[in-house]
């Protein structure tokens, strides 16, 4: 024991401003680790690794040779279980590391037609209690999940949307994949999570929401058949009981829980696609 406070005292008189940095630089690294990891079902599997190494340690520092070797080949074989496990997780956090944050907004009149066409067909088929499920395509293409499904390329129109996802009619079922201002497929299918902490209620169509946001950066929107409730999901986190407010503000304000300095550019190839075709 004394050993160990020595070893402490001796770490803080060489204490520098490179361990100064170095500290700083790990403390990030944990905070956006942990952001990122609020967001899945990794968080839970996080505080028990967390135990499992305070643990570890405890038992070093008593001297617990046998529990110790015990926790130790657990951490290590632990790491290549984890990687398997959370391969979406690990996959959308490079991906967000890859585009950073810092995403311009989309503040003009195509995008704000567009978005009124599409809220319009939402609150519609909330109203009449018709299911959908809506992705939209950012920077992560969608090109696998549009071969699943039948080819639209027709302009974003609430008529064609409900029309779309009227039942009995052959493209309701599945999910449908905007660009910009245009529908680029219907009837696709999408990836279910695996996750295990979501509401019982919660149907096929959720799911799909949740698994395509675990490996993309698309913003889904679902209208629920049974309950008429309009939800999203954006990077993994399921917000329900979407309001016209809620879903604009997802759409040119990034995130309803944020103050809109971090925007979205959810519609931002399309100015530049009307220029190219005139």
């Amino acid at each position: 024991m004394q050993t160990f406070f020595d070893g402490i005292l001796a770490s803080i008189s060489r204490f520098d401003l490179i361990d100064a940095l170095d500290i700083l630089l790990v403390a990030v690294m944990i905070y956006y680790l942990l952001k990122l990891a609020s967001r899945s079902r990794a968080m839970q599997v996080l505080k028990g690794i967390g135990l499992v190494f305070i643990a570890s340690r405890l038992t070093e520092l008593f001297r617990l040779q046998a529990v110790t070797w015990i926790f130790n080949y657990l951490i290590n074989a632990g790491a290549l279980v984890l990687i398997v496990l959370f391969q979406p997780e690990i996959r959308r956090g490079l991906e967000q590391i890859g585009r950073g944050k810092f995403l311009d907004s989309l503040q003009n009149h195509e995008g704000m037609e567009t978005s009124g066409e599409l809220i319009r067909a939402m609150l519609n088929m909330s109203k009449q209690h018709v299911g959908a499920l809506i992705a939209i395509q950012r920077k992560v293409a969608l090109g696998d999940i549009i071969e699943t499904g039948t080819q639209i390329n027709g302009r974003v129109s609430a008529p064609l949307i409900e029309t779309i996802f009227k039942t009995g009619t052959a493209l309701h079922d599945g999910a449908m994949i905007i660009d910009g201002d245009t529908i680029l497929a219907a009837s696709c299918f999408l990836p279910l999570t695996s996750r295990q902490d979501l509401p019982q209620e919660l149907g096929t169509r959720h799911r799909a929401g949740i698994g395509l946001s675990e490996i993309s950066d698309a913003v889904v929107f679902i209208v629920s058949e049974e309950t008429g409730q309009i939800s999203a999901v954006v990077e993994g986190r399921l917000i329900r009981n979407l309001s016209a407010g809620g879903i604009r503000r997802l759409l040119f304000g990034g995130d309803e829980n944020k103050d809109g300095t971090e925007r979205n550019r959810i519609f931002a190839k399309m100015k530049n696609r009307r220029k190219k075709s005139q």
